[in-house]
């Protein structure tokens, strides 16, 4: 009867045995959930997508240098880094994924800070003369408007020539309400002024070209005192577009007059000038210099002042 029971049991432990089945690892490698807190404690979750973790950081928070999320992923999945542990808020990381199968998967992290988008009201900078908007290579130029973001390296600024391309533009000072262009313009015809703020991206239509300063001007100091005969010349050295100079006038500090001298010859950086026979003997200490109405100036005069270190005129 013992060995009827033991032929029993024997025979149901092998069919118990023949009925259990052998299930395959799990291939899965999916990020379920990924998640962080912002400055504020609110939960944030990322989009996962095209195997890119990609989280949106609010508008006006400080950005973290470093995160600590919570990561959930597929049934007997594991990942590396473990969601215990701290990771740089950038594009470097990556988080790998490895199934139950040993089928790997990588993920690579994708912040993007979001930003507000600047409003832009004004250009200043460029003047309008005989129908022609343009603005001077060494001017500076200003945009007003609202919501520039003032952080270091967050706002750029181009001029977008009439070919479409984005010729970059130098930031002197920044608030966020106005952006100081550096005046270091280059030389050409522009269609738009174009901003890009965080991650935002405007565009200012504003047709204008940019021009070498094409006014006379004299850019010497006189520091020395002289002696200048009647009929004798002298010269001015150090300027910029002074062949358009067409009249000079010296001021006598006796006649408290300025009367007209000779202009005998002119180059783009110097005037070559002449005292006429019947000018006032005396001290001098003024120059005027005319020039004639052009393309992008009306007529007019600069002035040069050495008060300290008169010309004096002498027989």
């Amino acid at each position: 009867m013992k060995s009827i029971y033991l032929y029993i049991s024997i025979f149901f432990l092998f069919s118990l045995s023949a009925c259990k089945k052998e299930y395959p690892a799990l291939p899965y490698t999916d990020i379920l959930a990924f998640s962080i807190k912002d400055a504020n404690g609110a939960q944030l979750k990322a989009v996962i997508e095209n195997n890119e973790i990609i989280l949106y950081w609010p508008v006006g928070q400080a950005i973290p240098q470093e995160i600590t999320p919570s990561i959930t992923v597929a049934d007997k999945a594991s990942i590396l880094p473990l969601a215990s542990t701290k990771v740089s808020f950038n594009e470097s990381v990556t988080y790998t994924v490895t199934a139950e199968n040993g089928t790997v998967t990588t993920y690579k992290l994708k912040p993007i800070v979001n930003s507000l988008i600047p409003m832009i009201s004004a250009f200043y900078g460029p003047d309008i003369y005989k129908n022609k908007r343009f603005l001077r290579s060494n001017r500076t130029a200003q945009l007003s408007g609202d919501l520039f973001d003032v952080e270091e390296g967050k706002t750029k600024v181009f001029f977008v020539n009439t070919s479409g391309q984005d010729i970059p533009v130098k930031i002197n000072e920044i608030t966020p309400i106005a952006v100081i262009l550096d005046p270091d313009f280059a030389i050409g015809n522009y269609q738009s002024v174009k901003v890009i703020s965080g991650n935002k991206t405007v565009l200012f239509k504003d047709n204008f070209e940019v021009i070498a300063d094409p006014k006379p001007v004299v850019l010497t100091e006189i520091s020395v005192a002289s002696t200048v005969k009647r009929n004798g010349q002298f010269m001015i050295a150090g300027g910029e577009n002074l062949d358009k100079v067409n009249a000079v006038v010296l001021y006598n500090s006796i006649t408290k007059t300025f009367i007209p001298i000779n202009l005998k010859s002119t180059t783009a950086n110097s005037l070559t000038l002449e005292i006429p026979a019947n000018f006032p003997l005396g001290d001098c200490n003024r120059i005027r210099y005319f020039y004639p109405d052009a393309d992008y100036y009306a007529a007019g005069y600069g002035q040069l002042d050495f008060l300290s270190f008169p010309i004096t005129v002498v027989e």
